[in-house]
């Protein structure tokens, strides 16, 4: 084969992955931009079933949660803030955390969460999430200890 035959078939088999390469999308999918409202509905019910403390702080994965999130909560009584906020306010209160959504479908979803007073033996629980009527409902939370 010459040269330029080589060269040719090199540029023919290039065009052709470029070409089968899928187009991401610059829009959000509809788990994305369910995301915020999935974690809103999970740290209100963490607030419901937490009704007796001086304050919330709030922790997404290790670390304070958007600001847009945190507007969500705001007027709430005891005061809802982020984890940074508590770290800087050191004082009692209860520590919300959630990790990563698991997403089942587009209309359900899985985080594990727990929440602790700073306890070191606070019990980690699984929370399903389903959206019914526009709206996402914790419908299980299930411990699995420590």
């Amino acid at each position: 084969m010459g040269r330029a035959a080589a060269i040719l078939l090199a540029l023919s088999l290039l065009a052709a992955g470029c070409a089968s390469t899928p187009k991401t999308s610059s829009q959000p999918s509809a788990t994305d931009a369910a995301t915020p409202d999935v974690l809103e509905a999970v740290f209100r019910y963490q607030l419901d079933q937490n009704a007796a403390a001086s304050r919330y702080c709030l922790e997404l994965a290790g670390t304070s949660p958007a600001s847009e999130l945190l507007r969500r909560f705001e007027g709430h009584q005891p005061p809802v803030l982020s984890l940074d906020q508590c770290k800087s306010q050191p004082g009692p209160g209860l520590y919300l955390r959630l990790t990563k959504i698991q997403w089942v479908t587009s209309t359900e979803a899985w985080l594990r969460g727990a929440v602790s007073d700073g306890s070191p033996t606070t019990p980690i629980v699984a929370y399903r999430v389903v959206r019914e009527k526009g709206k996402w409902t914790v419908k299980a939370a299930r411990t699995h200890g420590l």
